[in-house]
């Protein structure tokens, strides 16, 4: 059973409050957007930047990097098929208070439904793959955002997944 009274760190409780309000006050936009075919991410990452410096963040930037791979950790066989080196992460900031080379990082998602979860483990193997002395953050969130409900045999796994708040699941429906 999943504790409901979860006391979250400064710094998650800052990307769970930026993730709700940016979600909540764009739901008009978001809600045409997820109707289009094509991808809506990057005008998400500007509104979650936008709502970080609103929220009082410090040097908030989009794609923040680049960040050497160190080549003995394992990385995406995509990545590794491509010859990467270095790689970028949508968002980064440092928190109102919080000193220098304190930074919270922001790797965001879109997908069609909660399937896209595969991409985003993609990004967690990715920001695995940092090299430590390329490495400056504080912390590294991730959020998927998808637009369509699953039904079907993937249903329970997607109820299990939004509800889980010992990891900061959130879901948010929109009309």
């Amino acid at each position: 059973m999943v504790d409901e009274k979860i006391m979250y760190t400064k710094r998650t409780q800052f990307i769970i409050d930026l993730l709700k309000t940016t979600i909540h006050e764009n739901q008009k936009q978001i809600s045409f957007l997820s109707r289009q075919a094509n991808h809506w991410e990057k005008w998400l990452q500007v509104e979650i930047g936008t709502r970080m410096l609103e929220l009082g963040a410090q040097e908030a930037c989009l794609e923040a990097g680049p960040y050497l791979f160190d080549d003995r950790r394992k990385n995406t066989v995509y990545r590794i098929n491509k010859n990467y080196k270095n790689t970028r992460i949508d968002l980064a900031c440092r928190l109102k208070g919080e000193r220098k080379g304190r930074i919270v990082g922001l790797e965001l998602k879109q997908s069609k439904d909660i399937l896209g979860i595969k991409d985003l483990l993609g990004d967690m193997v990715k920001a695995q793959a940092i090299a430590s002395n390329s490495w400056e953050f504080r912390a590294l969130y991730f959020a998927l955002f998808y637009y369509e409900e699953l039904k079907g045999k993937y249903k329970d796994l997607q109820d299990e997944l939004v509800n889980r708040k010992d990891i900061g699941g959130i879901h948010l429906t929109f009309n």
